[in-house]
């Protein structure tokens, strides 16, 4: 077992959780794999120049990928050095950490001339993030805005990479970003804007032959059909996320890839734990349950498909692999006067229902932290309530992804229909689906 001592300067922003990755796996020419617990040894913070090139790996979206190549002779500043307390652990050693995205990547100790150190401004634009662009291929990040300039480093494709600001030069734009905290620019037309995360949508999922009662019923999936899209999912190289993830991806943590997508379940019934539970295990995906908490069952009745059953206590805590619980109100559910009750009801009534959800939920979560509004409906007391009750999230039913910059109390989703075919399914990923 390795064991790090962290030292940290008093005025430096890296955080311990820069290098949680650390603790899941480790990933480098011969794919080994560190201790699940690790601490961090850090060095004063210094500069040096490559040698040669060498590749730069971090944590994309919860796996370790090689990110980036940094050129030879470049100025690099670098945070940190793991140094080994045995020397059984020395194949663990000789890795140096860089800033890379929203967190930091590792990179080989013998790339670099390590003596002397070089004098050079390093930056921390923290909170000055603007979006996001995606890599398709191989790009550059120069250290000017113009192709002539010296190369930093090059990213890799399939990256979700964030920007500080889009700028002109003689009449090209170019997206400013933060690499090994030093400014770069990379050409904007050598990469895809970001278009934001799908969030999808479903409740009720039957078997054909058992479904009598609610097949005109648009918010019921067939497990026939739900499979397909899941299978098509997968096939398509698509990621799921958790909502803690995409919170994340909004507040401008973490390093994400491209092809990404949240699943979530309205109203929390039983048909999710016995036919979209074994399907999501089966594909290896997540997805989150906004559960209306004053409905969870503490036995389990006879099923009838012909009901809406909901799920128990006891199915809810053998899900939690796969599936995530968050609020989705607690007697907010329902209608009035053919209307959402939540359009009629006053701020203290919903502050007081948000927080009687989180508390009845923490029994199964104890990061309740996300809300879906019943019907997708809301007001701006709604979402004034949410916040105070101490939501980070809330989501509507509207018709969209969720975008960096996006209001975060009205979220948009996207719901996959039992009569979505491929090609139907494709558009709706497109990011034009509006």
């Amino acid at each position: 077992m390795l064991r790090f001592i962290l030292r940290f300067k008093v005025d430096y922003w890296f955080t311990l959780s820069t290098f949680l990755f650390f603790s899941f796996f480790y990933t480098h020419v011969f794919a080994v794999s560190l201790p699940a617990q690790a601490q961090f040894y850090m060095k004063d913070e210094k500069t040096f120049r490559t040698i040669k090139t060498c590749p730069l790996f971090a944590e994309v979206s919860g796996q370790i990928k090689r990110v980036a190549e940094i050129p030879a002779k470049q100025a690099i500043f670098l945070s940190g050095e793991i140094l080994p307390d045995k020397e059984s652990d020395k194949k663990f050693t000789e890795q140096l950490t860089v800033q890379f995205g929203n967190s930091s990547g590792f990179i080989a100790k013998h790339c670099f001339d390590l003596n002397p150190a070089i004098p050079i401004n390093h930056i921390s634009l923290l909170n000055a993030q603007q979006g996001y662009f995606i890599t398709t291929h191989k790009v550059r990040i120069y250290r000017a805005a113009n192709e002539q300039a010296e190369v930093l480093a090059e990213l890799m494709a399939d990256l979700r990479y964030p920007y500080i600001n889009l700028i002109q030069n003689d009449g090209q734009d170019w997206y400013r970003v933060q690499f090994g905290d030093q400014s770069g620019y990379i050409a904007a037309d050598e990469v895809k804007k970001d278009s934001g995360i799908a969030v999808l949508t479903y409740h009720h999922l039957l078997k054909d032959e058992e479904n009598r009662h609610f097949r005109r019923t648009s918010t019921t999936t067939s497990v026939a059909a739900f499979e397909k899209q899941m299978a098509l999912l997968t096939q398509l190289g698509y990621q799921t996320i958790t909502l803690h993830e995409l919170e994340d991806y909004l507040n401008g943590k973490s390093n994400f890839s491209n092809k990404l997508i949240a699943i979530t379940f309205d109203d929390g019934l039983e048909s999710v734990y016995r036919y979209a539970y074994p399907i999501l295990k089966k594909y290896g995906l997540n997805a989150t349950i906004f559960a209306i908490s004053s409905r969870v069952k503490y036995s389990l009745p006879e099923w009838n498909p012909d009901d809406l059953q909901f799920i128990t206590k006891d199915q809810y805590l053998e899900m939690q692999d796969r599936m995530d619980i968050q609020s989705h109100t607690h007697f907010l559910h329902r209608f009035l006067e053919d209307q959402p009750i939540i359009l009629r009801r006053s701020f203290h009534n919903m502050l007081v229902d948000f927080r009687r959800s989180i508390q009845v939920l923490k029994q199964f979560n104890p990061n309740v932290r996300y809300l879906a509004y019943p019907y997708g409906s809301y007001t701006s007391l709604a979402k004034k309530a949410a916040r105070m009750a101490g939501f980070q999230l809330a989501f509507s039913t509207q018709i969209g992804r969720v975008n960096f910059g996006d209001d975060r109390y009205q979220l948009k989703r996207i719901y996959l229909l039992k009569e979505d075919n491929e090609q139907r399914i494709m558009q709706k990923l497109n990011a034009d689906y509006r």
